[in-house]
């Protein structure tokens, strides 16, 4: 590489961490846990050092301000029961009789049947959302620091 390309992708490299770094502290709502230490610099206002030196330490910077990423836990839980449903599914058409079998009930339900899998699967739903709440709910709870 010329001087003149290795100085562009170092400008372009430096530029897109600020950016990152600008998007996680927007993006942060959480309070620090312990008092706030003394401001660093910024990799912009530090002297320009050797190009391998500089990207990582402007990496281990960036790396120290992101915040811990948030898992979707409802998503997370509804993936698990649409695989579940879909693992029945495939093995009940599996076979003819499997595929029968299965007509025959759904088909066989009378109002009463119909009322009963209908409040069945509005209580599986509503446990979901709780124990949505709930993972979600531990999740945001402060760690303690060793």
């Amino acid at each position: 590489m010329t001087e003149k390309t290795e100085g562009v992708s170092e400008a372009a490299e430096t530029a897109a961490i600020q950016a990152v770094t600008i998007e996680a502290a927007e993006l942060s709502t959480e309070l620090p846990a312990e008092p706030s230490a003394p401001a660093e610099p910024s990799p912009s206002d530090a002297p320009p050092a050797s190009g391998a030196a500089a990207s990582a330490s402007a990496s281990a910077t960036a790396a120290e301000h992101l915040p811990r990423p948030r898992i979707r836990t409802g998503a997370v839980l509804w993936g698990l029961v649409l695989v579940a449903l879909g693992g029945w599914v495939l093995w009940v058409a599996s076979s003819p009789a499997g595929r029968e079998a299965a007509l025959d009930a759904v088909l066989g339900l009378d109002p009463l049947g119909w009322t009963v899998v209908i409040v069945v699967a509005l209580g599986a739903t509503i446990t979901l959302l709780a124990l949505a709440a709930v993972i979600r709910r531990l999740q945001s709870r402060p760690h303690p620091h060793p």
